[in-house]
């Protein structure tokens, strides 16, 4: 997926930085939809502890509208930094900024709903499917076929599953999901 987001950047820079984006919100942050289609830039916090050390945050209104603090990597953070500059917003938000985590593909500006995104990670999926074909490499169809039942809740779940394999303590891997 990630090349196939990368092979985009020549063709369709807004494109590119867009799906990149949609892609650190579902698998760096572990975020639902309704996260997603809900949140704004304004939600991105910092912290700093007594020695002066920025942690970043983003709060989130998740299922059972519970609210929850999702923790911020470097990672994250640099992809935040990158979507935004193409967008010439300031590099980092503001509190109170309004701007839509993710926006409409015309206005990134413009909020969108559950099943734009939803149709967004399912159109991303089934583009690397019919690339994958293209490859006639011998696992391409199992895998293609597999990618064309992917959804960005699959996302989610691989991001938990990253975690945990990078050795994050699985009770803060729950905590964050």
């Amino acid at each position: 997926v990630k090349a196939f987001i990368l092979e985009l950047k020549t063709t369709d820079l807004a494109r590119y930085h867009r799906l990149r984006w949609l892609f650190s919100l579902f698998y760096l942050g572990g975020l639902r939809i309704s996260e997603v289609a809900n949140g704004v830039m304004g939600d991105f916090y910092c912290r700093r502890t007594a020695e002066g050390q920025e942690f970043w945050w983003l709060n989130v209104i998740g299922k059972g509208n519970r609210e929850r603090q999702v923790p911020i990597s470097a990672e994250f953070l640099a992809e935040l930094i990158s979507f935004r500059t193409f967008l010439k917003l300031a590099p980092l938000p503001a509190s109170g900024e309004n701007i839509p985590l993710f926006g409409a593909a015309r206005n990134f500006r413009s909020k969108v709903g559950r099943s734009s995104i939803h149709g967004t990670v399912t159109d991303l999926f089934k583009g690397v499917a019919t690339a994958l074909r293209l490859q006639h490499d011998i696992n391409a169809e199992h895998r293609a076929s597999q990618l064309e039942l992917a959804s960005a809740h699959w996302l989610r779940h691989t991001a938990g599953s990253h975690m945990a394999n990078s050795g994050v303590d699985l009770r803060v891997i729950r905590d964050n999901l």
